[in-house]
């Protein structure tokens, strides 16, 4: 049985806790790009957060969005852009490729209280993806 959404608004964004899935806005990406890191504001939104960097066209991700759309893990909360939609895209590349040195779609940032715990690519199933947290 799903769990009832909460909702809360937090920062001007509605988010839905029970699977926290939202798309980063351009000011969050570029503040990413100017600092190396994902906002503390983003790293926080939840006791788990998961920031994934990708792209629309992705197979990977599109079969991942399946997955995460019904993670019922009430502390996740997943923060995403598709970053070839945005027009910011070159420039944010290059960051996600030689600032955080990964090159492949999609990318997956966790984050515990805050703090980072773990990086992978794609995750094939929900049960990988909540271990990745440290569970």
């Amino acid at each position: 049985m799903q769990p009832s959404p909460r909702f809360v608004t937090q920062r001007d964004v509605l988010l839905w806790t029970g699977s926290d899935m939202r798309k980063l806005t351009e000011t969050e990406c570029r503040e990413m790009m100017a600092n190396g890191e994902a906002p503390e504001s983003i790293r926080t939104e939840g006791e788990k957060v998961a920031v994934i960097l990708t792209q629309a066209w992705c197979s990977d991700w599109k079969m991942m969005r399946r997955y995460l759309d019904r993670v019922s893990d009430e502390d996740v909360a997943i923060a995403y852009v598709e970053y070839d939609q945005e027009p910011f895209f070159a420039e944010f590349k290059e960051f996600k490729e030689t600032g955080f040195k990964n090159g492949l779609l999609p990318y997956i940032r966790y984050y515990v209280n805050g703090e980072l715990v773990n990086e992978s690519n794609v995750v094939l199933f929900k049960r990988g993806f909540l271990k990745r947290f440290g569970r």
